[in-house]
């Protein structure tokens, strides 16, 4: 009964401390370690009382329970490493945490300062546009207050001077009353008393008074004038430095747009040189490879004679084993001892080993080769490539530089031809008394300079034909590269298309040496004719430069000859009128006849002078005629490029307006119509055409206000109309 006591209030003390390990794992360890001994005490007296035969499953159960106590102490003990551990991870995790949100803050803080720093600069931008609005604003509200404040002088001035000259009117029309009145006083005087002339007296010297402070004011009218005239002259300065300052503004705004353009030629100059340089490297690279290139097919044709010699071993090879075979099959008929066959055998199979070897090495060395090859040949390709498009860069420059020296020889012969009408107006209008020496020299030079010409298109045809033959052989070497190529790849293949490409390229060759030499004669004969030319007085302006004599006896002796001349005809003309003037009197006495003859000369006839006035005439209108006639030319010209360029076609039908057709409108009545204001503004006006293109109307003119981009809208509208149509 002691015993069930004990073990009932040992299973109740171990569920209490069970609850308390549950509640406070801390409490339970030291619980554990506290009543471990007395239940130890408690089993061995159990195993005392009870015998071994019958089995108590109150013990099972309390070793159960030990167990699982055991197996809790072991997750106690464990549960402060892990625990430890985890704090560790979370410190670390959290001390990572701390750095990033460092990082993170300075890097806020970075642009937290960037950002106020562009703000205050942004404030300061606007600051400074702001403050140069307000006094622009300002310097324009002044110059318009100065200007409004002197016209407003201006009519002060005016009306002061009006108001005075009236004011000046009626008081010399009352002193003219006055005085009228005075003279009838003094008439009267006799018989009036004089209290009455001293009032007249009075008053004659109040009117006196009167036409003081009207002279005064006369004085004070004209330095109103003087101030008016001088706001005038400042008015008109203001007004001309304000239309210089115009003038400067345009200027700067040309010159700002050359220098905006100034970089972009500085970069396609630095682009050209690199171009340039990228050419001049690849030539390098070329020519490198071109030795590569030659020193590889050296390779591959010794290559090519190892193979040759590999085959022939080959053959000789076969034709050793055919003799082996032949000994072994005669072997019993001859005669021989076994110690030569053996050596014979043991030589034939030194020989075969060693030409197996060759053969190896021979293969071996020609697989090296075809690598190399192929290598050589993928860079001649990427070389070639590289070659092509310098070619394709230097063809579209000289495409270009042909261009442009078609222009410039363009503007040179219309240069030419103005002058040329020029001088044709200048020879009409003025009498050319030149020496006709100097005609003929100048044809000669123009003879000379055409030699010049035909000799610099002759050597350009001599360079390219050069080039063209370059071009050739380039190609024939390539062809021998291609039929060797062909001839180690597919050795049993037909050459004779690649044959007569070679023989008509060597056909081309001659002709194109044939017609090398016939331009070397040509331009042989050509220097010949020059230099006869120098020889015979002739020479080139650009190269040569003649020095003419300050005091020339050949000029003067001209111009001696020049004043013989003109008196010769003055004395001719004398003597005309002269013979005139007798057979006019037929044969009378006629006195002063010097002077009739004189007077005659300086008083010609009015026949005379009506047929000089015709000629003049005659001639103006000749001058006139021809250049209309260039100014039609031109101006047709001018009308006919500005069509091309930018597709319409502009005609004036009066009244300041214009009417513009597009070269690509479906019908002719497809025109828009444009009016020029007096203000210099350009408006659209109403057609049927304008109102089916009113949603460009819209964009470019209503809120772009863009004439030029409203036009090519149009243009681009109308070829898009087109080409579908055309599609």
């Amino acid at each position: 009964m002691d015993d069930e006591t004990m073990d009932n209030t040992a299973v109740i003390r171990m569920k209490r401390e069970l609850d308390a390990y549950l509640s406070d794992p801390a409490s339970i360890v030291t619980n554990v370690f506290r009543e471990s001994r007395p239940r130890t005490s408690l089993f061995f007296q159990n195993d005392l009382t009870k015998t071994p035969d019958v089995v108590d499953p109150r013990r099972e159960r309390f070793d159960n329970i030990g167990s699982n106590k055991r197996d809790k102490d072991e997750m106690i003990c464990a549960k402060p490493f892990t625990l430890n551990t985890s704090d560790l991870e979370i410190k670390r995790v959290r001390l990572d945490l701390e750095k990033e949100v460092e990082i993170l803050k300075e890097e806020k803080r970075v642009l937290a300062e960037k950002y106020t720093g562009l703000q205050i600069k942004l404030k300061f931008v606007c600051e400074n546009e702001e403050s140069l609005k307000e006094q622009l604003k300002v310097t324009e509200s002044d110059f318009a207050n100065y200007k409004s404040s002197q016209e407003e002088k201006l009519r002060l001035g005016q009306r002061t001077r009006w108001r005075l000259e009236d004011a000046l009117k009626e008081s010399s029309r009352k002193i003219s009353d006055q005085n009228l009145k005075i003279n009838e006083l003094q008439q009267l005087q006799s018989n009036r008393p004089n209290v009455e002339a001293v009032a007249a007296q009075r008053q004659l010297e109040i009117h006196r008074d009167q036409l003081k402070i009207m002279s005064s004011q006369i004085e004070e009218l004209e330095k109103f004038k003087d101030q008016a005239l001088q706001g005038e002259v400042k008015i008109r300065e203001l007004e001309n430095q304000l239309a210089k300052h115009e003038d400067e503004l345009l200027i700067t705004r040309v010159c700002k747009s050359k220098l905006d353009t100034v970089p972009e030629l500085e970069k396609q100059r630095d682009r050209l040189i690199e171009e340039n340089n990228e050419l001049k490297v690849n030539e390098r690279n070329f020519m490198k490879l071109e030795e590569e290139f030659e020193g590889l097919q050296k390779k591959l044709a010794r290559s090519e004679e190892r193979v040759h010699e590999l085959n022939q071993l080959d053959i000789d090879n076969e034709e050793m084993r055919q003799i082996k075979q032949r000994c072994k099959l005669c072997g019993s008929s001859e005669t021989q001892s076994r110690a030569s066959m053996l050596k014979q055998i043991s030589d034939l199979k030194a020989t075969h080993l060693k030409q197996l070897e060759e053969q190896g090495e021979l293969s071996s060395r020609l697989r090296r080769s075809e690598n190399q090859l192929l290598e050589f040949q993928t860079k001649y390709q990427t070389t070639q490539e590289k070659l092509n498009s310098t070619n394709t860069n230097c063809q579209k420059q000289a495409d270009f530089i042909k261009r442009l020296q078609k222009k410039l020889l363009l503007t040179t012969k219309e240069k030419e031809g103005y002058k040329r009408i020029i001088e044709s107006y200048e020879s009409e209008v003025t009498l050319n008394v030149a020496n006709p020496g100097i005609d003929r020299a100048q044809q000669l030079e123009d003879i000379v300079q055409s030699y010049k010409r035909h000799c610099e298109t002759l050597e350009t045809e001599n360079n390219q034909q050069l080039e063209q033959i370059a071009d050739l052989k380039q190609k024939c070497q390539h062809h021998q590269s291609g039929d060797t190529m062909s001839m180690i790849e597919i050795p049993n293949v037909s050459k004779t298309s690649d044959l007569d490409v070679i023989a008509e390229l060597k056909e081309k060759i001659i002709n194109l040496e044939t017609l090398l030499k016939q331009t070397q004669t040509e331009k042989y004969n050509l220097e010949c004719i020059i230099e006869q030319s120098h020889l015979q007085g002739n020479y080139d302006p650009t190269k040569t430069k003649i020095v003419h004599f300050t005091m020339n006896p050949a000029a003067k002796a001209q111009q001696q000859r020049e004043q013989d001349l003109e008196a010769l005809r003055s004395e001719n003309e004398k003597l005309r009128g002269r013979i005139n003037i007798l057979e006019n009197t037929k044969g009378e006495c006629v006195e002063d006849l010097t002077l009739r003859v004189e007077e005659k000369l300086q008083n010609p006839s009015p026949n005379k002078q009506v047929e000089d006035m015709k000629a003049q005439v005659r001639k103006e209108e000749l001058r006139n005629r021809r250049l209309m006639e260039a100014f039609k030319k031109t101006s047709q010209e001018f009308r006919n490029v500005c069509c091309q360029l930018l597709g319409y076609k502009i005609d004036i039908t009066g009244n300041s307006q214009y009417r513009l057709t597009s070269v690509y409108s479906e019908s002719v009545h497809d025109h828009l119509i444009f009016q020029q204001s007096s203000a210099g503004d350009i408006q659209l006006m109403d057609t049927e055409f304008s109102q089916t293109v009113q949603d460009l109307i819209d964009i470019y003119l209503v809120k772009q206000d863009s004439v030029p981009a409203f036009l090519s809208s149009v243009c681009l509208d109308l070829f898009g109309r087109q080409t579908m149509n055309l599609g």
